[in-house]
């Protein structure tokens, strides 16, 4: 008997689109890179994007397409107006506090900034309860 085993991983490389989803995560990509365009009136204005489905529907894969895409059109930009893309997967964590205090310490890191994360966090949780 022969077992096959699948992975469940994002596609990174357009050129293995198996579902058709290159032209949209494509769209997006130039469409963001549109909005954050050195030459755009919204450049300081900030956006959420939000790309829901179900579990294995192909939302990274088209998240990655969509950087791509974005990154592409960026490339000729100067270097300090280049998007800044952060990437946390808040599913690692199931305590809220420890959630909290990864993502500031990985949004830091992102731009940048001193390690302030766990502090960031006291500060948040009692700003909350104001």
């Amino acid at each position: 008997m022969q077992t096959e085993v699948l992975f469940d991983s994002a596609e990174s490389d357009l050129k293995n689109d198996a579902f058709g989803r290159g032209r949209f995560a494509q769209h997006l990509g130039s469409s963001l890179a549109d909005l954050m365009s050195p030459k755009s009136a919204t450049l300081d204005e900030s956006f959420v994007i939000s790309l829901t489905g179900a579990w294995g529907s192909g939302k990274t894969t088209v998240m990655e397409f969509s950087l791509a895409a974005m990154n592409e059109v960026a490339a000729g930009w100067p270097k300090d107006e280049q998007p800044i893309v952060h990437r946390f997967d808040p599913w690692l964590f199931n305590d809220p506090a420890q959630l909290l205090s990864a993502f500031l310490r990985s949004f830091g890191n992102t731009l940048s900034l001193p390690d302030h994360g766990d502090q960031l966090s006291k500060d948040w949780r009692a700003c909350s309860f104001l």
